[in-house]
């Protein structure tokens, strides 16, 4: 068992794995036995979402990312491989029309290039490389004004401006799932 007694804070840096890539050979996140549920329920609400909104907006549903990361990841307790958001967004029986992804990581964004590069949506995916709050503009304008869309924001540390949220709603139809971490941040002083 790789991850048994393993410092994850010092071997896992930003959450990726610096020890052992995961069964593709691509780094993979190192995660806590929580993770497992909250990828079941953004399935299940993501499912939910696609299949009541797909033909009320003309298939233009988007999904946005703004901290997709690699993709992959490993629960530190059980050494069990699951998708992250970013693939599990791409799983659903409804398809969104367009995924938009964004990772600063240079490490992680390849890992999820080549991931999302075996699936049947690849065609779908817009990564869009660097820092979602300096990215926001270009994230953005791969937005039509047709469009619904669902962002996830769940970064992994102190990373998200609330100016990027408030530009990120301006004028578009989108709705947020924020991270508890992100929220707390925002209530701080980020305003």
């Amino acid at each position: 068992m790789i991850c048994s007694g393993c410092d994850y804070k010092k071997n896992a840096p930003e959450g990726v794995c610096k020890i052992k890539n995961a069964s593709d050979g691509f780094p993979i996140r190192c995660v806590g036995l929580w993770a497992k549920d909250k990828y079941f329920y953004l399935k299940r609400y993501f499912e939910i979402f696609t299949s009541a909104m797909k033909d009320k907006w003309e298939g233009e549903l988007y999904y946005i990312d703004l901290f997709a990361g690699c993709g992959k990841c490993r629960v530190r307790e059980t050494c069990e491989e699951i998708d992250g958001s970013a693939l599990v967004s791409l799983s659903v029986k409804y398809p969104f029309k367009k995924h938009i992804m964004g990772e600063l990581d240079s490490e992680a964004l390849n890992a999820l290039k080549k991931r999302v590069e075996k699936t049947p949506y690849k065609d779908r995916v817009k990564i869009i490389p660097g820092d979602c709050n300096e990215k926001i503009g270009k994230i953005i304008a791969e937005i039509t004004e047709r469009s619904l869309s669902l962002a996830v924001v769940d970064p992994t540390g102190l990373h998200i401006k609330f100016e990027t949220l408030q530009r990120l709603t301006e004028g578009l139809r989108i709705d947020l799932i924020i991270s508890e971490f992100c929220v707390s941040l925002c209530d701080i002083g980020e305003k």
